[in-house]
């Protein structure tokens, strides 16, 4: 999940999110606004064919599927923003 706890809207359009193993990271599209406050799901797998408001499909294989899978958060210049070590979910 990826949260905007400013007070500010983020627009997240050419931000990247990827696994540490990946070599293709997720490219948020454009108009991706994340408002303040708010939060959006990136899902993977089988069941993210099914996402609702708030959630975003990167593809249907898996790919956070290990525990200890990493998500790198990268602005459109490439510059690291976040890195989370968390449990995959698929």
């Amino acid at each position: 999940m990826i949260s905007n706890p400013g007070t500010e809207e983020v627009d997240l359009a050419g931000w990247t999110v990827e696994d540490q193993s990946s070599r293709k990271p997720y490219t948020f599209p454009a108009n991706t606004i994340l408002g303040p406050g708010a939060s959006v799901l990136l899902r993977s797998g089988p069941t993210a064919l099914h996402t609702v408001p708030g959630e975003l499909t990167r593809t249907t294989a898996s790919v956070w599927n290990d525990r200890g899978d990493s998500a790198i958060l990268r602005n459109p210049e490439g510059k690291l923003v976040s890195w989370s070590d968390a449990p995959g979910r698929g």
